[in-house]
C-alpha cells in the first residue's frame, strides 16, 4: 500500500476544482433542490476562513478536520433549539411556532444524519491509515 502523503504536502491552498465536484455532488444526491443558495454560502464560509487564516487547515490532520466538521454537526442543533427557546418565548402565535419547531426538527435531523456519516467517514480513514 503506498504511503500517504504528509498533511498538507502538496498544496498549500484550497482545491477549489475539489471544493466544486463534492458541492454538485451534494447538490445532486439532495432528496430536495438546493434552490437556497447552500453551495454558494459553503464556498462563502471557506472564503472567510481562507482571509481569517489563510491555509492553516493544510496543517492540520484529516482526524482533526473531520473532528471539527462532527463537533459543527452538534452545534447545528444545539444552536437551533437555543433559538427555538427564544423563539417560544418571544410572543409569536403557536402556528408559526409550530411551522419554526418542525423546520428545527427536519435541520437537527439532517445534522444527526452529517454526524453519522462523519463519524463512518472518520472511522473509514482511521482504518485505511493503519
Amino acid at each position: 500500500m503506498p504511503r500517504k502523503p504528509a498533511v498538507g504536502a502538496h498544496l498549500p491552498g484550497r482545491d477549489r476544482g475539489i471544493e466544486a465536484e463534492l458541492l454538485t455532488a451534494i447538490d445532486r444526491a439532495a432528496p430536495v433542490p438546493i434552490a437556497y443558495g447552500f453551495g454558494a454560502a459553503v464556498v462563502s464560509r471557506l472564503d472567510l476562513g481562507e482571509r481569517r487564516h489563510g491555509h492553516a487547515f493544510a496543517g492540520r490532520t484529516v482526524v482533526d478536520l473531520l473532528a471539527e466538521s462532527i463537533a459543527q454537526a452538534v452545534d447545528l442543533p444545539a444552536w437551533s433549539t437555543l433559538a427555538y427557546q427564544q423563539a417560544a418565548r418571544s410572543g409569536s402565535d403557536q402556528s408559526t411556532l409550530d411551522a419554526f419547531r418542525q423546520s428545527i426538527i427536519s435541520a437537527g435531523l439532517g445534522a444527526a444524519h452529517a454526524h453519522v456519516q462523519l463519524n463512518r467517514a472518520l472511522g473509514d480513514w482511521q482504518k485505511a491509515e493503519r
